[in-house]
């Protein structure tokens, strides 16, 4: 019996705390605010290609007999940056 009411008081409690949790997503999203992961880099392209990882992709680029995936695996990085530093030029 204890243990039924016990229960019963965590989801009432559980369902109290996410009940005030959307609220305040609601009010902040309705001050202006914005959830979720942001969007782009604020990073600017030559400074992001000064960097010496994307310098040493790009010395092995500029070689033409590389594949992405090589280039990745000898600079330790992920493929996609490969693609981000091959987009940038």
């Amino acid at each position: 019996m204890i243990v039924s009411v016990m229960s019963s008081l965590y989801e009432m409690e559980k369902d109290n705390i996410r009940e005030r949790t959307e609220m305040g997503r609601i009010v902040y999203v309705m001050q202006g605010g914005k959830l979720g992961r942001p969007k782009n880099s604020t990073e600017s392209d030559h400074k992001f290609l000064n960097k010496p990882k994307s310098q040493e992709i790009l010395k092995y680029l500029n070689k033409g007999k590389f594949s992405q995936r090589e280039i990745a695996k000898i600079c330790k990085c992920s493929p996609k940056t490969v693609r981000k530093v091959r987009g940038k030029l």
